[in-house]
């Protein structure tokens, strides 16, 4: 009856750890867990994790992207050139407090990212806005890569019109 008794205390003990272990391993940042799993998530993780450490949109950066995206990249110019290097700007500049897929398929995931952004003017100005940037990771030739992204920010603490640069989602 006592080894009955310590055995149940023990299975009690032990459940309970696993499910302390469990909340502690959670990424807050995830509303949904099992979008961490997805491979495209994978590649937008890692990639922000290069963007931060980069200031410049370089060709580290620019390995994330398809052979044919890197040519698109090479080819844009100016406000055109947006759409592949805003994901980079909010990055580098910013931070991912929320992070899920929006929408999917086969071969297609819009990443949302939500969180802190640091606006900074041509004069040198800097202001702390909020962000949300989305970004397309496509499935090429069964890899994972950066596609397009478009990011809106708040401008002077909320109080103007949000800026978007980039893709435009709705």
């Amino acid at each position: 009856m006592k080894s009955t008794t310590s055995a149940i205390k023990w299975t009690a003990f032990i459940g309970c750890m696993q499910f302390l272990l469990a909340c502690a391993t959670l990424d807050e940042r995830f509303a949904n867990q099992e979008d961490i799993q997805h491979p495209a998530m994978q590649v937008f993780l890692a990639y922000k994790e290069v963007a931060q450490a980069n200031d410049d949109f370089n060709d580290e950066v620019k390995a994330f992207f398809s052979e044919v995206g890197q040519k698109r990249i090479e080819q844009t110019m100016g406000w055109h050139r947006l759409v592949f290097s805003a994901s980079h700007r909010a990055l580098s500049n910013g931070d991912c407090e929320q992070i899920s897929i929006d929408s999917q398929s086969v071969n297609h995931v819009l990443i949302s990212c939500k969180g802190p952004y640091t606006f900074k003017s041509a004069f040198g100005l800097k202001s702390e806005e909020t962000m949300h940037l989305r970004v397309d990771v496509r499935k090429i030739k069964g890899e994972w890569h950066i596609d397009t992204s478009g990011l809106t920010h708040t401008m002077q603490g909320g109080e103007s019109v949000p800026r978007s640069i980039g893709r435009k989602y709705q």
